[in-house]
């Protein structure tokens, strides 16, 4: 999940680097991936990974609007 996090962070930078003045909107969508993550119980397995899956589609969706 962690791992999934970290590249949503960074393809939301990327993504706001690219676009123009979106990197305030980009930094409140950092904050809020964060605190889902935060928030989660690692003891949890179902609750992991379906903040894992939450994660992995919308890497998917701003990979999609890059390419």
């Amino acid at each position: 999940m962690r791992e999934t996090a970290t590249a949503l962070q960074a393809r939301i930078l990327q993504s706001a680097r690219t676009v123009g003045p979106a990197v305030e909107k980009a930094h409140a969508e950092i904050a809020a991936v964060r605190e889902e993550v935060f928030a989660v119980d690692g003891y949890d397995r179902a609750a992991v990974d379906a903040q894992t899956k939450r994660l992995a589609a919308r890497l998917a969706e701003l990979t999609a609007d890059t390419t």
